[in-house]
């Protein structure tokens, strides 16, 4: 009985040697509302969030405190980015581009889709709207000379873009259903003038009789990231995991 009680001692002590890592991120005050689902800072301090229902919010102290905009729509607001104090671009659940340059005061809507935007980047002085019928919009709005390039097909839901430099980006489309587990990556090498899909890497596990999904599936891509020698490291998965590397 001794013995155990020892045991259980150090059992114990060795339970206050175990330290777990504390975040130390806190709520911020809101102003009552619906979800957010976008966040995108111009500084420092100056940023602006989006949300279900037309909601946008705008802080210009760093998150202390933000103010509700009115965006003139109720329409969900999927992704926003503010290319600086004045010029901020959103795009919309209803297929609107909505844009403001005067910090979010007043807001302009254009229908460039007849179906959901997805998400929207800025990169290279180029405006980016991806769409969920596989459409992607180049500089709607910006005066640069508008172009839609449609990729992937009606399946596919246009979800993240990655940019290595001015010139190398990443498109990804992947299948509205999260199980199908089809996702088709593409690849720009001239800023997203022209875009070509990259050759499969590992055929769709579970789906012998599939043989289309199986030429282009990537198992639900989800980053993609360049190391210091050039070479690309590709995480994703939907079940299992996997992290594939390329040095070409």
């Amino acid at each position: 009985m001794k013995t155990r009680l020892i045991l259980f001692y150090f059992f114990l002590s060795s339970l206050k040697l175990v330290s777990f890592a504390q975040t130390t991120a806190q709520s911020l005050t809101l102003p009552e509302g619906p979800s957010l689902s976008g966040l995108s800072f111009v500084d420092s301090t100056l940023g602006f969030a989006c949300g279900f229902n037309g909601r946008i919010l705008k802080t210009t102290n760093s998150g202390d405190s933000w103010q509700e905009l009115s965006s003139g729509t109720t329409s969900q607001i999927n992704g926003l980015v503010s290319i600086n104090a004045e010029m901020v671009y959103a795009c919309t659940e209803s297929g609107q581009l909505l844009s403001t340059s005067d910090g979010g005061l007043t807001w302009t809507s254009e229908q460039i889709s007849n179906v959901p935007l997805t998400k929207i980047y800025f990169h290279h002085n180029r405006l980016f709207v991806l769409s969920e019928n596989g459409n992607l919009f180049i500089n709607p709005q910006l005066g640069f000379g508008n172009l839609t390039i449609p990729i992937g097909g009606p399946w596919a839901n246009l979800d993240q873009m990655f940019w290595i430099n001015d010139q190398l980006g990443f498109l990804m489309a992947d299948s509205t259903h999260a199980f199908a587990g089809q996702t088709a990556l593409y690849r720009t090498t001239n800023g997203g003038n022209t875009w070509n899909r990259v050759p499969k890497i590992q055929s769709r596990e579970g789906s012998f009789s599939d043989t289309i999904y199986r030429d282009f599936c990537w198992n639900n891509l989800h980053h993609i990231d360049m190391l210091p020698d050039s070479s690309l490291l590709m995480a994703g998965g939907y079940y299992l995991g996997y992290i594939w590397k390329s040095t070409d």
